[in-house]
């Protein structure tokens, strides 16, 4: 959190920057209730390094625990309504669980930040699915070894490359 009535959310799939969801972040009026904008803080990769990106259709689940990799993705400053209204998007805690994890940014800096994991239920129906190996796509999960660290990248789609 950074100060009353604000918190970082890590985000990793359709809520970055050029996916589809990415509006519920930056419209003010996104949902009902206040109008709030939500602000970039910067982009990371998670410290720990325990997690598993799977493919859920159009869009990636993270597996908590029991990983490889680190996963990559943006922070956001988000107000207690945005963060009210991400849960009920994300389903929680039917099909997604917030945790806080450790970020650090691309400038160095260290932050806490709210992050959604699949559900135990979810995560125990996607658990064997096959991995990507370091250097393969498979479809729109990219791993990448960065200073020996397997990190997780969710790729946009052809559509919303094609869309910028």
């Amino acid at each position: 959190m950074t100060n009353a009535n604000k918190h970082y959310v890590f985000v990793y799939g359709s809520l970055k920057e050029g996916f589809s969801n990415n509006r519920v972040l930056t419209s003010p009026w996104f949902g009902r209730g206040p109008a709030t904008i939500s602000e970039k803080y910067g982009q990371g990769i998670t410290m720990r390094q325990d997690f598993t990106m799977v493919h859920m259709g159009g869009f990636p689940g993270v597996v908590n625990g029991g990983g490889t990799q680190a996963i990559w993705g943006e922070v956001w400053s988000v107000s207690d309504f945005k963060l009210e209204w991400l849960d009920q998007m994300e389903r929680v805690p039917t099909m997604y669980n917030r945790i806080e994890v450790e970020v650090v940014l691309d400038d160095g800096e260290l932050v806490k930040a709210f992050m959604y994991v699949l559900s135990d239920t979810l995560a125990r129906n996607v658990t064997g699915r096959k991995e990507p190996e370091v250097g393969d796509k498979d479809n729109r999960i990219e791993l990448l070894d960065i200073d020996g660290v397997t990190v997780a990248n969710w790729m946009p789609s052809y559509w919303e490359r094609e869309r910028k």
